[in-house]
């Protein structure tokens, strides 16, 4: 039986609430972000999310909840089908200038989806069942309900 000074590390199963990230994080240090929910974790270099499906990344310009993103060179760009051949995911949350997109899962908050419909990029990051066919068609999921998108990039169209 090992003793508990060679014992693996213990993780708590909840983080503390925290009006803003902390400026000086430790390696392995959990928050949860009061005014979104979202659990951080500090990796050693960055804040990244706790939650399995989910990724963080800068926020470009005009990056908001709801919207497509296709991260680029680091930046979490708004998917633009002119110009991009993939969608990372769907923002949920935007934290101190960090994008907190789902690449994988159920997203809610969306209203007048077709249930079973597949979900493309749009103009501007907006998720939408009618591509246009003049631009990149990226597939990014299909609507579970009518105001949920479940994320799934594979989804052929």
């Amino acid at each position: 039986m090992p003793s508990p000074l060679n014992s693996p590390p213990v993780f708590l199963p909840f983080a503390p609430t925290h009006d803003t990230l902390p400026s000086s994080p430790y390696t392995g240090q959990q928050v949860t972000h009061a005014a979104s929910g979202v659990v951080f974790r500090w990796n050693g270099a960055a804040w990244a999310a706790a939650a399995p499906g989910r990724e963080v990344a800068p926020a470009g310009a005009g990056v908001v909840v709801g919207r497509l993103v296709t991260v680029v060179a680091g930046l979490a760009e708004l998917t633009d089908p002119a110009a991009h051949l993939h969608c990372s995911g769907i923002v949920e949350a935007v934290v101190e200038a960090l994008a907190v997109f789902r690449f994988a899962g159920p997203v809610a908050g969306f209203s007048g989806l077709t249930p079973a419909a597949t979900i493309y990029a749009g103009a501007g990051g907006l998720p939408v069942e009618d591509p246009d066919d003049a631009e990149n068609v990226i597939a990014v999921g299909y609507a579970s309900a009518a105001d949920t998108i479940h994320v799934q990039p594979s989804v052929g169209g």
